[in-house]
């Protein structure tokens, strides 16, 4: 049998719930000035008595799934478990895991995390120094060849950054929100020899967004990101095929189907394009009862130059993998 009820603002005491037909006991409750907001006399009742009925080593609120002050659970200590933006880290670029073919079976895959020392853990809100915008960011993009006997890593791309940037810096273009991103990248691919591949470059990414995720339920964002080489390392000539820029153009609906592409044109009238389209998992549950709840279904088609940094200088294989994406 379960009671509910609320207690009147400001009540103070001792308080006696008791059923008058006699089926059951009387529950005495005592009730401080500091409680929380009204609480239904059930659910005090309730915890009094599992109190009561606990062992004498559960009794502590800090027991193991015990609630913490700040929302989270505690673990076995007693410490708060806490999220990967209480710590100031987030999702850089897209991060995922697909397979295909196109000059044999291989997957592609790519892991990428930034850090805020100093901000707040949310990078669409701005700091309230210019410090407190600084990023650290970390992208490995590796290419895994699926084909040959021995199964090796074909190329891998490290790029470790630091940047300033701010998602809305308070002003229209075009029509267009206006944020940017500024810093400096390094990226090899931990190769030694003729296969050492590795630039240095400071890097200027205004971006506009068009739409609301929020309001209008859907957005289109342009992203160039400009850059500068200081280094060429053992590709003096990587300008020829890389060019100066990544040239990223984006639609997205809420909840629902993203399509993003990347562009490359090099000085020498070397391109290519990278298109990746994404769709929640949680929308595809709709349709088909598949269970899975959270990520995305993952296209990707390549064609061009230079997918992977070893073969900056070659015109790749025309790529179609299919996968797993976890952030977009």
């Amino acid at each position: 049998m379960a009671y509910s009820g609320m207690l009147p603002p400001g009540m103070t005491g001792f308080i006696v719930v008791q059923d008058t037909s006699g089926a059951s006991g009387a529950v005495a409750l005592q009730v401080s000035a500091e409680a929380a907001p009204p609480t239904s006399a059930a659910e005090t009742a309730g915890a009094v008595a599992g109190s009561a009925s606990a062992p004498a080593g559960d009794a502590s609120p800090s027991g193991a799934g015990a609630a913490t002050p700040g929302g989270g659970e505690a673990g076995a200590a007693g410490s708060p478990r806490r999220s990967a933006r209480d710590l100031g880290l987030m999702a850089n670029e897209p991060i995922y895991f697909s397979v295909g073919g196109g000059g044999g079976r291989n997957a592609r895959f790519q892991f990428s995390l930034k850090y805020r020392p100093f901000g707040p853990g949310d990078d669409t809100v701005g700091g309230e120094h210019w410090w407190q915008d600084v990023y650290l960011a970390y992208t490995q993009t590796s290419v895994w060849d699926l084909h040959s006997d021995s199964k090796p890593f074909y190329d891998s791309s490290y790029r470790p950054s630091i940047s300033y940037a701010r998602h809305d810096a308070g002003s229209r273009i075009l029509g267009g929100r206006f944020g940017y991103a500024g810093g400096f990248e390094h990226e090899s691919n931990g190769q030694d020899g003729d296969e050492s591949r590795s630039i240095n470059i400071l890097f200027l990414r205004p971006e506009l967004r068009w739409g609301d995720l929020e309001d209008k339920r859907w957005q289109v964002t342009f992203a160039p990101r400009l850059y500068y080489y200081l280094d060429d390392g053992e590709n003096d000539d990587i300008d020829t095929y890389r060019g100066y820029g990544d040239y990223y153009l984006s639609v997205e609906w809420a909840d629902n189907l993203k399509i993003a592409t990347t562009t490359r044109v090099g000085s020498g009238g070397h391109a290519s394009i990278l298109v990746d389209v994404s769709w929640p998992f949680a929308r595809i549950n709709d349709l088909i009862p598949i269970g899975w709840a959270h990520g995305y279904l993952h296209f990707q088609f390549f064609t061009g130059w230079g997918e992977t940094l070893l073969d900056y200088n070659r015109r790749s294989d025309t790529q179609f993998r299919l996968g797993f994406m976890l952030v977009r």
